[in-house]
């Protein structure tokens, strides 16, 4: 019995990985992650009824950006603050006025933020005195995400208080998120 040819295995590799590349392309471009499901959580907060926080995060395709989201929750909620995160596409997500701290959180994609932050950026209302923090998830292309985000805000006249960038393979995601929070003026 004869074994297959090598060029036959080749071929079948290549369009397995061709296939894999198409689906990410395809998740990327319509920003399956988030039609699929959203995610809200809502806490009253037991401090000062002034102190409210609002995060808006789209997950990306390694999930990074929940889990700032979901650091950044447990480092205001222990501050007592009243508390909403979401991610983006979430109902009742349009604005974020009312708010006094703003974090929104992007993965990088090639030209920037994603388009589902880039457009909640582009319309939602913010407070004239909330501060706001954008946050890339940057790649292997880097980040060009987080400048661009800070751009768009500016562009409508909103006051970016700061801008970090986090990498899906950093071991202290939580401890780092907890650093952001803590450089702010609150």
């Amino acid at each position: 019995m004869s074994s297959p040819p090598i060029a036959g295995y080749l071929k079948i590799s290549l369009a397995i990985v061709a296939l894999a590349l198409a689906l990410i392309a395809a998740s990327i471009i319509l920003d399956l992650g988030n039609r699929i499901s959203y995610s809200v959580v809502t806490f009253n907060g037991t401090g000062d009824p002034g102190k409210s926080a609002l995060v808006v995060y789209d997950g990306g395709l390694t999930g990074t950006g929940n889990r700032i989201a979901m650091a950044l929750e447990r480092e205001f909620h222990d501050r007592g603050y009243r508390l909403k995160v979401a991610s983006i596409g979430a109902p009742g997500i349009e604005g974020a006025a009312g708010f006094h701290v703003i974090f929104v959180i992007s993965p990088t994609y090639p030209g920037g933020p994603s388009a589902p932050i880039s457009r909640f950026l582009g319309n939602a209302s913010f407070d004239p005195d909330a501060l706001v923090v954008t946050v890339a998830v940057s790649g292997l292309l880097g980040d060009n995400a987080t400048p661009r985000m800070a751009d768009a805000l500016e562009a409508r006249g909103i006051a970016v208080a700061g801008q970090a960038s986090l990498s899906p393979w950093d071991r202290d995601l939580d401890e780092h998120s907890y650093a952001i929070v803590y450089s702010l003026p609150l």
